[in-house]
């Protein structure tokens, strides 16, 4: 499930919590996403294809999901996104130029990227952006609109090779069409083992970006 913890103090010298909040079924493995009309939108997954694991079964909700925060702290399923080949689908929002919403999702091997024109209410079949290792990405817009997406090169995987094995290059991608094709890309991390990028982007354009080595 998805929980929260609210707080009022942040920059206290001893910040004070309120009691854990349950809001959702599901994984949110993405920070949620302030939209430029505001709304905060929570991008969560229950995970299906996975039976090896045990989890519980929700067939109703396995999708990549869209839930927006409500003025009293409790959420509601906008919308999802069905891609039969996720797993582990750590999906993530990003806001085009244009306002529309654009998400990626975890497939075997590839991202897939779906797109919604009515605030995440309904979203496009999702098509295939990259092939890819089977790993989370990192997603966030540059004030100017275009967007950075952080993941393991596609060039760094070979021919019969597994898709955990793929988890090399560690790669900042830019996109100035709305991730319809990436203009630049500069590599962070040339050696194996490395995934599950996070981040930032400050107020003067600053990236600050982390990710695990060798974490098994």
């Amino acid at each position: 499930g998805v929980w929260m913890r609210k707080c009022n103090n942040p920059d206290a010298d001893k910040p004070e919590w309120s009691q854990p909040k349950r809001l959702c079924h599901g994984v949110l493995a993405h920070p949620p996403y302030v939209t430029r009309k505001g709304e905060m939108l929570l991008p969560v997954s229950i995970w299906k294809n996975i039976p090896r694991h045990g989890f519980n079964c929700l067939p109703e909700l396995e999708y990549s999901c869209v839930y927006v925060m409500n003025d009293d702290e409790t959420v509601s399923l906008r919308g999802y996104a069905d891609d039969p080949d996720t797993t582990f689908d750590e999906n993530a929002i990003v806001e085009a130029k244009d306002g529309s919403l654009i998400m990626i999702m975890r497939d075997a091997a590839a991202i897939s990227v779906s797109r919604s024109s009515d605030d995440g209410r309904t979203w496009t079949k999702p098509e295939i952006l990259m092939k890819h290792a089977s790993s989370r990405s990192f997603l966030q817009r540059f004030p100017d609109g275009n967007i950075l997406l952080v993941t393991n090169d596609p060039a760094g995987i070979k021919e019969g090779m597994k898709p955990e094995d793929g988890r090399v290059m560690m790669t900042a991608f830019l996109s100035e069409d709305d991730m319809r094709s990436f203009s630049h890309k500069l590599l962070l991390y040339r050696e194996g083992n490395v995934s599950y990028p996070a981040g930032m982007i400050d107020k003067d354009g600053r990236v600050y970006v982390s990710f695990d080595r060798n974490r098994y």
